[in-house]
């Protein structure tokens, strides 16, 4: 009698492990670029409205307040958006009660940060030399509105990356974006720059209130009650105040760069032209900007778990992205330049030779975020900081002693600066990766049996 043969099993290609892997990152990020996608273009479209609607002198004046209430954000924030993701995801698992008790916490504290900013930036408003006497008090009253729910926006959006809740994330993006054109073209008509400030504040308004739903639906999905109170953790403060010094490094040296620019001739044009080239060099590191959101916590959960295989896995595909396709649409934006600079209006034509820059400094931005990214979930704030500095030091350096003086040399100096500290940053990220993945394998290797 023939036995039966049992029929063959197919087993899948490469580790469970892996492919779990590799389907949450490419899940993940799908739902990220869906949503930044559609959020992005609508910022870009809303963008080059108002340079119709303001001019090249008035979207520049939008572009001094813009970065003034970015860095009194990022002061006020302390850093609280990413800490925020990094600890929910390390928790969220393992300790969802913990969790929940520490975004309630992270967003009571931003509220109250938040109002005192706006405080602070209203108050401060005659000691700011921002060049134009166009920005007055109706301009700083409706930046506080900007600032006060744009923190409390980022602290949700932190949030809920770090229950890996992406498709609720891509659904408030959805609604920022449909809202952002009607209503900063209508402020914009009624009543200039006031109004597209005041539509700006008003679209943050409504997106943190939608956003308050869809967080408390997404946490009790995956059984993190939310618990609003006081909570106190080990390691947070630190951590807080490391990625808050490295943002508002960013967005102070910025707003430095911008008021160096406006001192110059033709000053605050030269900063309208410099906004409207930056504002593609936003939309082309829009990829790099969602794969931080995705590999922060797998990167903080896996590290947690002491995976440090697949942390090198992740790094390495997020770098290979944005390599291809922040590279590749970098090039296509750089050789369509004078079309894309007149679509803000003829005045804008002139700066032609400030965008192909603006794209070159998009792909060495996305290499340091993503390398940010990596040293922030692997535990290395003080590194993180120190390149952050270095970063600071040499745009500060390039404008102060010469670049500042018209649009094509600050995006230079962006270039030059982010180059080499990206460089840097990498080869850390991939020295720490080695160690980590060296200590691990030595850990894990059984001791050979003593002979008998």
């Amino acid at each position: 009698m023939t036995p039966t043969l049992n029929p063959p099993v197919h087993q899948p290609a490469g580790p469970p492990k892996a492919r779990s892997l590799r389907g949450r990152l490419a899940r993940n990020t799908m739902w990220a670029m869906l949503g930044s996608g559609f959020s992005q273009a609508s910022s870009m479209g809303s963008s080059i409205l108002l340079g119709r609607i303001l001019g090249l002198e008035g979207f520049g004046n939008l572009a001094l307040l813009q970065a003034t209430i970015v860095m009194f954000g990022n002061f006020g924030e302390a850093g609280l958006s990413l800490t925020t993701t990094k600890f929910t995801s390390a928790w969220s698992k393992t300790d969802p009660p913990r969790a929940g008790r520490f975004i309630g916490w992270a967003l009571l504290i931003t509220a109250a940060l938040a109002v005192l900013s706006a405080f602070v930036l209203f108050g401060a408003q005659r000691f700011l030399t921002l060049s134009s006497s166009a920005l007055g008090t109706r301009e700083f009253a409706a930046a506080g509105a900007i600032l006060i729910f744009d923190m409390l926006n980022r602290v949700q959006l932190g949030a809920l990356a770090g229950i890996e809740a992406f498709s609720a994330t891509a659904r408030l993006q959805w609604l920022r974006g449909l809202l952002l054109l009607p209503v900063v073209y209508l402020g914009a008509h009624q009543a200039g720059l006031v109004g597209a400030i005041a539509g700006l504040g008003l679209v943050s308004l409504l997106v943190f209130a939608a956003g308050q739903m869809v967080l408390r639906k997404e946490c009790a999905a995956v059984a993190v009650p939310l618990h609003y109170g006081r909570t106190s953790e080990k390691g947070v403060y630190g951590t807080s105040a490391s990625l808050w010094a490295g943002s508002w490094l960013l967005s102070g040296s910025t707003w430095v760069v911008y008021v160096l620019m406006s001192k110059h001739s033709e000053g605050v044009t030269q900063v309208g032209l410099y906004n409207a080239a930056d504002k593609f060099r936003i939309a082309l590191v829009f990829l790099p900007q969602v794969l931080f959101q995705v590999i922060l916590p797998m990167l903080s959960e896996r590290r947690a778990a002491g995976d440090h295989a697949a942390c090198r896995r992740i790094v390495a595909a997020a770098l290979g992205g944005n390599a291809a396709i922040t590279g590749t649409a970098a090039a296509l934006v750089a050789f369509i330049a004078p079309g894309l600079m007149s679509a803000y209006g003829p005045a804008f034509a002139r700066g032609a030779n400030v965008l192909p820059l603006a794209a070159a400094s998009a792909v060495a931005g996305g290499f340091y975020t993503i390398g940010g990214s990596a040293l922030w979930a692997i535990g290395k704030p003080s590194q993180m900081l120190g390149i952050d500095i270095l970063r600071t030091v040499l745009l500060l350096g390039l404008c102060v002693f010469g670049l500042a003086a018209d649009a094509r040399g600050v995006m230079l100096a962006w270039l030059i600066s982010y180059s080499l500290a990206g460089a840097l940053l990498l080869a850390v990220v991939y020295r720490q990766l080695q160690a980590n993945f060296s200590a691990n394998l030595v850990s894990t290797t059984p001791l050979p049996e003593a002979s008998l």
